[in-house]
């Protein structure tokens, strides 16, 4: 099911994979797929479908029966709202970020891919040398979205629909959480930085060795009966109020 309900799937006819998709008028368009290898990607309007197909030592995208050139890997994120497909392409020591046959970014290495749930906004973590990036591109923006460089990032977040990413830092050895370009103290250990679902709140825990706490926008809440950071919270939004399992 994609994100307005509609159903696709696909089966074998003997050798030949055929795709289908619902439309609105609840009818399925089909169509032949080859040398699939992954998931199947369909785009929020049920009009166009991508997957990786390979062959040999080498894997390409289609996006609707059209063929990209052959890669070594392919990292495929998904449909924008405006139907272009983001995938992450690599060919020897280094990777291309892809939009549909749009080249938007070169670089050593290019991890973490990922769209924000209003499908505007595309996240990643670029690393060129030892020198690591979060980012962040949409047709909102003049241009790119850097963040400052840092020694290590992980862990990024998008927020639902707002220009926000948020991570996990390193900088001379020196952990750190940071939202765009705002860095929040940690402390020696922290929980992956999350939205809250509704995007009003940006949230972790973390323990500085006395205390383990809460950060909710940046306001720390500290927990005198203990936290662990490294397990999954639920934050109620406009509350300090937050849930996990035990």
């Amino acid at each position: 099911f994609n994100r307005r309900g509609f159903v696709s799937y696909s089966m074998f006819q003997g050798d030949n994979e055929i795709l289908f998709i619902e439309q609105d008028n609840g009818e399925f368009l089909q169509y032949s797929m080859f040398n699939r290898v992954g998931n199947i990607h369909i785009s929020n309007d049920c009009k166009h479908y991508a997957y990786q197909a390979k062959r040999g030592n080498s894997v390409s995208v289609i996006i609707d029966n059209i063929e990209s050139d052959r890669f070594t890997r392919i990292n495929s994120c998904g449909f924008m709202l405006d139907n272009s497909f983001v995938y992450v392409a690599e060919i020897g020591e280094q990777c291309r970020l892809m939009r549909s046959e749009k080249e938007l970014l070169f670089a050593s290495a290019i991890s973490e891919l990922q769209l924000n749930q209003a499908q505007t906004i595309i996240g990643c973590i670029k690393r060129v040398g030892n020198t690591y990036n979060a980012m962040m591109i949409s047709d909102e923006f003049r241009e790119p979205f850097y963040s400052p460089p840092y020694d290590m990032i992980s862990n990024i977040n998008l927020h639902p629909e707002a220009a926000l990413i948020g991570f996990k830092a390193m900088k001379n050895n020196n952990p750190r959480i940071v939202l765009n370009s705002s860095e929040y103290e940690s402390g020696i250990q922290s929980g992956n930085p999350t939205f809250s679902h509704d995007g009003s709140a940006f949230f972790f825990a973390g323990d500085n060795n006395q205390d383990q706490f809460m950060s909710i926008n940046g306001q720390k809440y500290i927990q005198k009966n203990g936290l662990n950071p490294t397990k999954i919270y639920a934050l109620a939004p406009g509350s300090s109020t937050f849930a996990f399992t035990t």
